[in-house]
Protein backbone atom coordinates (compact mmCIF):
# COMPACT_ATOMS: atom_id res chain seq x y z
CA UNK A 1 0.00 0.00 0.00
CA UNK A 2 1.34 3.41 -0.97
CA UNK A 3 0.56 6.87 0.27
CA UNK A 4 -0.86 8.24 3.46
CA UNK A 5 -3.92 10.16 4.72
CA UNK A 6 -2.29 13.20 3.04
CA UNK A 7 -2.84 11.75 -0.46
CA UNK A 8 -3.63 14.37 -3.10
CA UNK A 9 -7.25 13.33 -3.59
CA UNK A 10 -9.64 11.19 -1.54
CA UNK A 11 -13.19 10.10 -2.35
CA UNK A 12 -15.81 7.96 -0.62
CA UNK A 13 -16.38 4.50 -2.04
CA UNK A 14 -19.09 4.64 -4.70
CA UNK A 15 -18.26 8.17 -5.88
CA UNK A 16 -18.26 8.30 -9.67
CA UNK A 17 -15.26 10.02 -11.24
CA UNK A 18 -15.10 11.25 -14.82
CA UNK A 19 -12.69 9.38 -17.12
CA UNK A 20 -12.04 9.66 -20.88
CA UNK A 21 -14.37 6.65 -21.28
CA UNK A 22 -17.23 7.83 -19.07
CA UNK A 23 -17.83 7.79 -15.33
CA UNK A 24 -16.40 5.08 -13.08
CA UNK A 25 -16.79 4.34 -9.35
CA UNK A 26 -13.57 5.41 -7.67
CA UNK A 27 -12.92 1.94 -6.21
CA UNK A 28 -12.71 0.44 -9.70
CA UNK A 29 -9.85 2.69 -10.76
CA UNK A 30 -6.24 1.54 -10.57
CA UNK A 31 -2.68 2.67 -11.19
CA UNK A 32 -2.29 3.89 -14.75
CA UNK A 33 -5.98 4.65 -15.32
CA UNK A 34 -6.89 8.14 -16.50
CA UNK A 35 -9.31 10.53 -14.83
CA UNK A 36 -10.55 13.90 -16.00
CA UNK A 37 -9.30 16.94 -14.15
CA UNK A 38 -9.84 20.65 -14.41
CA UNK A 39 -7.12 20.88 -17.07
CA UNK A 40 -7.67 17.57 -18.88
CA UNK A 41 -6.87 13.86 -18.43
CA UNK A 42 -4.34 12.80 -15.79
CA UNK A 43 -2.90 9.39 -14.93
CA UNK A 44 -3.31 7.78 -11.52
CA UNK A 45 0.10 7.05 -9.96
CA UNK A 46 -1.24 4.90 -7.12
CA UNK A 47 -4.36 4.19 -5.07
CA UNK A 48 -4.91 3.35 -1.41
CA UNK A 49 -7.78 3.03 1.05
CA UNK A 50 -8.50 4.31 4.52
CA UNK A 51 -11.48 3.79 6.80
CA UNK A 52 -12.58 7.44 7.06
CA UNK A 53 -11.59 11.06 6.56
CA UNK A 54 -9.26 12.71 9.03
CA UNK A 55 -10.84 15.22 11.45
CA UNK A 56 -12.93 17.29 11.00
CA UNK A 57 -14.59 14.46 9.12
CA UNK A 58 -16.72 14.61 6.01
CA UNK A 59 -19.37 16.80 4.42
CA UNK A 60 -22.29 15.62 2.29
CA UNK A 61 -23.40 17.68 -0.70
CA UNK A 62 -26.91 16.67 -1.78
CA UNK A 63 -27.70 15.89 -5.39
CA UNK A 64 -28.40 19.08 -7.40
CA UNK A 65 -27.44 21.32 -4.44
CA UNK A 66 -25.17 23.57 -6.49
CA UNK A 67 -27.24 24.61 -9.48
CA UNK A 68 -30.16 22.24 -9.78
CA UNK A 69 -28.07 19.78 -11.83
CA UNK A 70 -24.84 19.16 -9.91
CA UNK A 71 -23.70 17.10 -8.24
CA UNK A 72 -25.53 14.37 -10.11
CA UNK A 73 -25.81 12.27 -6.93
CA UNK A 74 -25.14 12.89 -3.25
CA UNK A 75 -21.42 13.51 -2.86
CA UNK A 76 -19.52 12.81 0.38
CA UNK A 77 -16.20 14.64 0.65
CA UNK A 78 -13.53 15.08 3.29
CA UNK A 79 -13.94 18.46 4.93
CA UNK A 80 -10.49 19.68 3.86
CA UNK A 81 -11.50 19.70 0.19
CA UNK A 82 -12.96 22.43 -2.01
CA UNK A 83 -15.39 22.64 -4.90
CA UNK A 84 -14.78 24.65 -8.04
CA UNK A 85 -17.84 26.73 -8.97
CA UNK A 86 -17.81 29.42 -11.64
CA UNK A 87 -14.02 29.25 -11.68
CA UNK A 88 -13.73 29.84 -7.92
CA UNK A 89 -12.12 27.25 -5.64
CA UNK A 90 -14.26 27.36 -2.48
CA UNK A 91 -13.63 25.37 0.74
CA UNK A 92 -16.68 23.24 1.39
CA UNK A 93 -16.59 23.94 5.13
CA UNK A 94 -17.70 27.48 4.33
CA UNK A 95 -20.65 26.28 2.27
CA UNK A 96 -22.33 24.12 4.92
CA UNK A 97 -25.94 25.28 5.23
CA UNK A 98 -27.62 22.59 7.31
CA UNK A 99 -29.94 21.56 4.48
CA UNK A 100 -28.32 20.53 1.21
CA UNK A 101 -24.71 20.71 2.45
CA UNK A 102 -24.21 19.17 5.88
CA UNK A 103 -21.64 17.56 8.13
CA UNK A 104 -22.03 13.78 7.76
CA UNK A 105 -21.37 11.97 11.06
CA UNK A 106 -21.22 8.50 9.46
CA UNK A 107 -17.66 7.45 8.50
CA UNK A 108 -17.23 6.48 4.85
CA UNK A 109 -14.39 4.38 3.52
CA UNK A 110 -12.11 6.57 1.42
CA UNK A 111 -10.22 5.72 -1.76
CA UNK A 112 -7.08 7.82 -2.10
CA UNK A 113 -5.66 8.76 -5.47
CA UNK A 114 -2.30 10.26 -6.32
CA UNK A 115 -2.02 11.86 -9.76
CA UNK A 116 0.87 13.07 -11.88
CA UNK A 117 -0.70 16.46 -11.37
CA UNK A 118 -3.81 17.35 -9.37
CA UNK A 119 -5.58 20.53 -10.45
CA UNK A 120 -8.91 19.02 -9.40
CA UNK A 121 -10.79 15.82 -10.26
CA UNK A 122 -14.32 15.77 -11.70
CA UNK A 123 -16.59 13.78 -9.36
CA UNK A 124 -20.34 13.46 -9.93
CA UNK A 125 -19.98 16.32 -12.40
CA UNK A 126 -18.29 18.71 -9.92
CA UNK A 127 -14.61 19.62 -9.94
CA UNK A 128 -13.12 18.78 -6.54
CA UNK A 129 -9.77 20.18 -5.42
CA UNK A 130 -7.70 20.73 -2.33
CA UNK A 131 -8.74 23.86 -0.46
CA UNK A 132 -6.00 26.47 -0.98
CA UNK A 133 -4.06 27.08 2.22
CA UNK A 134 -4.49 30.81 1.72
CA UNK A 135 -8.25 30.68 1.12
CA UNK A 136 -10.48 32.35 3.69
CA UNK A 137 -13.18 29.89 4.82
CA UNK A 138 -15.61 32.78 5.14
CA UNK A 139 -14.25 35.27 2.65
CA UNK A 140 -16.49 37.36 0.35
CA UNK A 141 -16.57 34.73 -2.42
CA UNK A 142 -17.58 31.98 0.02
CA UNK A 143 -20.23 34.16 1.70
CA UNK A 144 -21.72 35.08 -1.68
CA UNK A 145 -21.84 31.46 -2.79
CA UNK A 146 -23.31 30.39 0.56
CA UNK A 147 -26.20 32.82 0.02
CA UNK A 148 -26.73 31.51 -3.48
CA UNK A 149 -26.83 27.91 -2.24
CA UNK A 150 -29.40 28.85 0.42
CA UNK A 151 -31.67 30.05 -2.37
CA UNK A 152 -31.01 26.85 -4.31
CA UNK A 153 -31.94 24.76 -1.25
CA UNK A 154 -35.33 26.44 -1.16
CA UNK A 155 -35.82 25.80 -4.86
CA UNK A 156 -35.21 22.11 -4.08
CA UNK A 157 -38.09 22.16 -1.62
CA UNK A 158 -36.43 23.08 1.66
CA UNK A 159 -38.21 25.71 3.76
CA UNK A 160 -37.55 27.67 6.94
CA UNK A 161 -39.74 27.73 10.02
CA UNK A 162 -39.62 29.06 13.57
CA UNK A 163 -41.82 26.21 14.86
CA UNK A 164 -39.64 23.93 17.03
CA UNK A 165 -41.99 20.88 16.86
CA UNK A 166 -41.27 20.31 20.56
CA UNK A 167 -42.22 16.90 21.96
CA UNK A 168 -41.07 14.25 24.41
CA UNK A 169 -39.85 10.76 23.68
CA UNK A 170 -40.55 8.23 26.46
CA UNK A 171 -39.79 4.54 25.89
CA UNK A 172 -39.63 5.19 22.13
CA UNK A 173 -43.11 6.77 22.23
CA UNK A 174 -43.62 10.31 21.00
CA UNK A 175 -45.63 12.50 23.40
CA UNK A 176 -47.00 15.78 22.06
CA UNK A 177 -47.97 18.67 24.34
CA UNK A 178 -51.47 18.58 25.81
CA UNK A 179 -51.42 22.36 26.18
CA UNK A 180 -49.35 25.29 24.92
CA UNK A 181 -49.60 28.81 26.28
CA UNK A 182 -47.16 31.74 26.13
CA UNK A 183 -44.06 29.62 25.83
CA UNK A 184 -45.25 26.88 28.19
CA UNK A 185 -45.59 23.31 26.91
CA UNK A 186 -47.45 20.82 29.13
CA UNK A 187 -46.72 17.12 28.54
CA UNK A 188 -48.55 14.16 30.19
CA UNK A 189 -46.06 11.68 31.66
CA UNK A 190 -46.99 8.03 32.33
CA UNK A 191 -46.44 6.72 35.84
CA UNK A 192 -43.15 4.96 36.53
CA UNK A 193 -41.11 6.97 34.04
CA UNK A 194 -37.59 7.96 35.09
CA UNK A 195 -36.00 8.81 31.76
CA UNK A 196 -37.26 10.97 28.92
CA UNK A 197 -35.97 13.11 26.09
CA UNK A 198 -36.98 16.63 25.16
CA UNK A 199 -36.86 16.61 21.37
CA UNK A 200 -37.25 19.40 18.83
CA UNK A 201 -36.01 20.60 15.52
CA UNK A 202 -32.43 21.84 15.70
CA UNK A 203 -29.98 23.85 13.62
CA UNK A 204 -26.69 25.67 13.85
CA UNK A 205 -26.75 29.48 13.66
CA UNK A 206 -23.79 29.21 11.25
CA UNK A 207 -25.97 27.26 8.81
CA UNK A 208 -27.74 30.45 7.76
CA UNK A 209 -25.02 32.96 8.63
CA UNK A 210 -21.52 31.65 7.88
CA UNK A 211 -19.96 34.69 9.55
CA UNK A 212 -21.30 33.81 13.00
CA UNK A 213 -18.82 32.03 15.29
CA UNK A 214 -21.62 29.93 16.85
CA UNK A 215 -21.50 26.50 15.24
CA UNK A 216 -23.39 24.71 18.03
CA UNK A 217 -26.41 22.63 17.13
CA UNK A 218 -29.29 24.33 18.96
CA UNK A 219 -32.82 23.15 19.59
CA UNK A 220 -34.74 25.33 22.04
CA UNK A 221 -33.66 27.55 24.92
CA UNK A 222 -35.34 26.41 28.13
CA UNK A 223 -35.47 28.59 31.22
CA UNK A 224 -37.91 26.58 33.38
CA UNK A 225 -38.67 22.88 33.86
CA UNK A 226 -41.36 21.82 36.30
CA UNK A 227 -42.57 18.30 37.13
CA UNK A 228 -46.09 18.28 38.56
CA UNK A 229 -47.55 15.19 40.24
CA UNK A 230 -50.90 15.45 42.00
CA UNK A 231 -50.57 18.48 44.26
CA UNK A 232 -46.77 18.48 44.36
CA UNK A 233 -44.33 20.30 42.08
CA UNK A 234 -40.62 20.06 41.55
CA UNK A 235 -38.83 22.77 39.60
CA UNK A 236 -35.44 21.75 38.28
CA UNK A 237 -32.50 24.08 38.74
CA UNK A 238 -30.70 24.75 35.46
CA UNK A 239 -27.60 23.01 36.82
CA UNK A 240 -29.56 20.05 38.20
CA UNK A 241 -27.90 16.74 37.35
CA UNK A 242 -31.26 15.57 36.02
CA UNK A 243 -30.50 17.73 32.97
CA UNK A 244 -28.14 15.31 31.29
CA UNK A 245 -26.63 14.95 27.82
CA UNK A 246 -28.10 17.14 25.13
CA UNK A 247 -28.20 20.29 27.26
CA UNK A 248 -25.66 23.01 26.53
CA UNK A 249 -24.17 24.86 29.54
CA UNK A 250 -26.37 27.53 31.16
CA UNK A 251 -26.06 31.04 29.81
CA UNK A 252 -27.38 34.35 31.06
CA UNK A 253 -28.22 37.74 29.61
CA UNK A 254 -27.60 39.35 33.00
CA UNK A 255 -31.26 39.15 34.04
CA UNK A 256 -32.21 35.51 33.60
CA UNK A 257 -30.48 32.21 32.86
CA UNK A 258 -31.46 29.48 30.45
CA UNK A 259 -30.06 26.43 28.68
CA UNK A 260 -30.15 25.50 25.03
CA UNK A 261 -30.82 21.92 24.08
CA UNK A 262 -29.21 20.32 21.04
CA UNK A 263 -32.59 19.09 19.84
CA UNK A 264 -32.43 15.80 21.78
CA UNK A 265 -31.87 16.48 25.48
CA UNK A 266 -32.17 13.89 28.22
CA UNK A 267 -34.06 14.51 31.45
CA UNK A 268 -33.19 11.84 34.00
CA UNK A 269 -35.23 11.56 37.21
CA UNK A 270 -33.80 10.08 40.39
CA UNK A 271 -37.23 8.87 41.41
CA UNK A 272 -40.13 7.96 39.16
CA UNK A 273 -43.62 9.28 39.85
CA UNK A 274 -45.92 6.44 40.87
CA UNK A 275 -48.87 7.90 39.03
CA UNK A 276 -49.34 9.99 35.92
CA UNK A 277 -47.57 13.32 36.09
CA UNK A 278 -47.11 16.41 33.95
CA UNK A 279 -43.90 18.00 32.72
CA UNK A 280 -44.06 21.74 32.11
CA UNK A 281 -41.39 23.15 29.81
CA UNK A 282 -41.00 26.87 29.30
CA UNK A 283 -39.19 27.81 26.11
CA UNK A 284 -37.55 31.21 26.40
CA UNK A 285 -36.84 31.21 22.68
CA UNK A 286 -36.14 29.04 19.69
CA UNK A 287 -34.60 29.86 16.35
CA UNK A 288 -35.05 29.29 12.64
CA UNK A 289 -35.01 25.68 11.46
CA UNK A 290 -34.89 23.91 8.13
CA UNK A 291 -37.75 21.65 7.10
CA UNK A 292 -36.92 19.09 4.43
CA UNK A 293 -38.85 18.67 1.17
CA UNK A 294 -40.83 15.61 2.30
CA UNK A 295 -41.89 17.30 5.57
CA UNK A 296 -42.88 20.47 3.73
CA UNK A 297 -45.40 18.67 1.53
Amino acid sequence: MHGSPNALESFARGTRLATPFGESPVERLAQGDMVLTRTGPAAIRWTATRTACDPPGQIRIAAHAIDGKLPRRDLVLCADLAVVIDGLTLPITGLVNGATIVHDPVPHEQIQLALNHAPGIVAEGLTIARAPETSAPHGPAVIGMHARLLEQAQRLGWSLTDAPALHLVVDDERITPARMDRGWYAFPIPGGVRDMRIVSRAASPADLDPQTPDTRRLGVMIDRLVLRCRQREREFALRDRALAEGFHPPESDGLAAARWTDGNARLRLTRAARTRAELLVHVERGQVYWVGPSASQ
